[in-house]
């Protein structure tokens, strides 16, 4: 039995008690007798209270699979918050969901950390606690935890993942009066190579315009423009204006980078692939796409998937995955129901499979859609969010997408009745079957896990 469903079997007996209690004292100095009577019912209907709460616990508790170590001997590196509401770092063991090490350092809100030769960069966010002003970028070493350097950026936030490339970090910062701006850190000097204005970009706090290739950074703006900076100098190599609708200039352009393509995309559902070297116009999409903004379009290393609106038998309208080739942006195969109100969700490719995010793990084939496989979170408030392959086996954290409304936990009194959710947790599962490894609860909220690292 978890502490959550304790407490509130604690509350409910405490209340119940409180209730006969009070009623039979108010019974018992009227009819005396008949109170006594009243007040050892009051005791018995509690105590078949506790027991029907305790087996009712027991017997909807799913029985967990037992825990065995993964093959992979990587560690995951897992952001969770603090007791302060702060998010800090983690080192995890893949193999068998331990953690080796957590770290005090407050890092900001950011999809990935990249990580090279053992080393991740991460971020963080000025800090009024520690008096910090500006962002910084520090360099932690995976197996412990160490910190190796930090690079301060004064009057700066950093507003895009980082991107490693060509032994520099790249990324978009913004500070006044300055406002966007493009940079690059090197990492064996950590001092910038260079910092270039960006007119009109586009903001997005979880899905920011931007994409890195070996030697091009590419930027989205929100008057339909891409640009491509090159990452030596921060020069301008090209810039597109790829939309022909009369409100070109209207749109919010998006980008994502494929194996060899850059892709171009916007709220209302078009698509347009870029030779990622010169701009040059490839493909525009297929009609029939679901404005799903930044989220309904993933490229991977074989496709681009995307959602699409499809027709029932019945004549209904609901909303699938669609699978396009990256040459032609021909729908190679579609499957109903895999797109929801928040687009694809995350999407990750390995070995002939993809894998998608969202209320349930799905596993299906790359070459047509077919189900694989499916595992589920066990509970009606926890998803999964974000994932990493490595050596035959898949990590996914799972957190709360679907808060409680009305529910009691043991932080209610605290954190009122919208804070109580299941515990989130990280597990490990075999990428070709779906059975567990483990599953490990790291922390109060891991919100990703990064790269693999061996």
């Amino acid at each position: 039995m978890g502490m959550a469903a304790f407490l509130i079997i604690v509350i409910n007996v405490v209340a119940w008690l409180a209730f006969f209690i009070g009623v039979g004292i108010v019974i018992f100095r009227h009819v005396r007798r008949r109170g006594r009577l009243i007040i050892l019912s009051g005791a018995g209907v509690t105590l078949l209270l506790i027991v029907s709460l305790v087996a009712l616990n027991l017997s909807f508790r799913p029985a967990a699979p037992p825990q065995r170590p993964s093959p992979s001997r990587a560690i995951l590196l897992a952001r969770m918050f603090d007791s302060h509401g702060r998010a800090s770092l983690a080192g995890v063991s893949a193999r068998d969901g331990s953690v080796r090490w957590r770290s005090s350092l407050a890092v900001s809100y950011r999809s990935q950390a990249p990580i090279a030769a053992g080393v991740a960069y991460v971020t963080s966010d000025p800090d009024a606690t520690t008096g910090a002003t500006g962002a910084a970028i520090t360099a932690v070493r995976l197996d412990n935890g160490a910190r190796l350097w930090q690079r301060a950026l004064p009057g700066e936030g950093i507003i895009s993942p980082l991107a490693l490339r060509g032994g520099a970090l790249a990324f978009v910062s913004y500070s006044q009066p300055d406002g966007y701006r493009a940079n690059a850190l090197d990492l064996a000097s950590h001092a910038l190579r260079w910092s270039s204005p960006l007119s009109h970009f586009t903001l997005d706090n979880q899905y920011p315009v931007f994409a890195a290739s070996a030697s091009l950074l590419y930027v989205g703006s929100n008057d339909g423009e891409v640009s491509a900076l090159r990452l030596r100098d921060g020069s301008l190599a090209w810039s597109r204006a790829p939309l022909t609708t009369p409100d070109a200039a209207l749109q919010t352009l998006w980008v994502a980078l494929g194996a060899s393509q850059l892709y171009a995309y916007t709220s209302g559902g078009q698509i347009i692939a870029l030779r990622s070297a010169d701009g040059a116009l490839l493909w525009r999409g297929p009609a029939g796409l679901r404005p799903y903004e930044q989220t309904y379009l993933t490229p991977t290393s074989t496709s681009v998937y995307a959602c699409v609106s499809l027709t029932t038998s019945k004549g209904d309208i609901t909303s699938g995955l669609a699978a396009l080739d990256p040459a032609t942006g021909a729908i190679r195969w579609e499957r109903a129901g895999a797109c929801g109100v928040d687009g694809i969700g995350g999407l990750v490719e390995s070995a002939g499979a993809i894998y998608q995010l969202g209320p349930t793990l799905n596993a299906m084939r790359v070459s047509d859609g077919a189900p694989l496989w499916s595992a589920s979170t066990q509970t009606t408030d926890l998803g999964f969010t974000s994932a990493q392959v490595d050596s035959g086996v898949i990590f996914v954290a799972a957190t709360v997408i679907f808060p409680h409304d009305y529910t009691l936990c043991g932080d209610w009194w605290t954190g009122g009745p919208l804070f109580c959710h299941s515990q989130p947790f990280i597990a490990a599962y075999d990428a070709a079957t779906g059975v567990r490894y483990w599953r490990a609860d790291v922390g109060d909220a891991p919100l990703f896990i990064s790269e693999a690292a061996p």
